[in-house]
């Protein structure tokens, strides 16, 4: 795929599970997007150029600080103390 927008998802309120790997998600702006969707539990965006100079951490960190109500990302549960981390940032 080489999805770079994320517009149009904000209207799925009951979204829990978005796996988006491996697209062309340039700009952190575009998961933001995503921040109202309260459902939403669990995303997968490596591989997307967005994580491209960031370890697996940093990258975990940047999308919890925009998503904070996500439980998983790329497949790793979300930690209290990486919760508490991402929102400092």
């Amino acid at each position: 795929n080489q999805i770079t927008s994320l517009d149009g998802l904000s209207g799925l309120p009951q979204l829990k599970v978005l796996y988006l790997s491996n697209n062309n998600i340039r700009d952190w702006n575009e998961l933001e997007k995503l921040g109202g969707l309260a459902e939403l539990r669990d995303v997968l965006f490596v591989g997307n150029p967005i994580y491209e100079g960031l370890d697996r951490q940093e990258a975990k960190l940047q999308v919890l600080k925009r998503l904070p109500q996500v439980m998983k990302i790329d497949g790793d549960i979300v930690k209290d103390s990486e919760r508490e981390e991402a929102a400092k940032l």
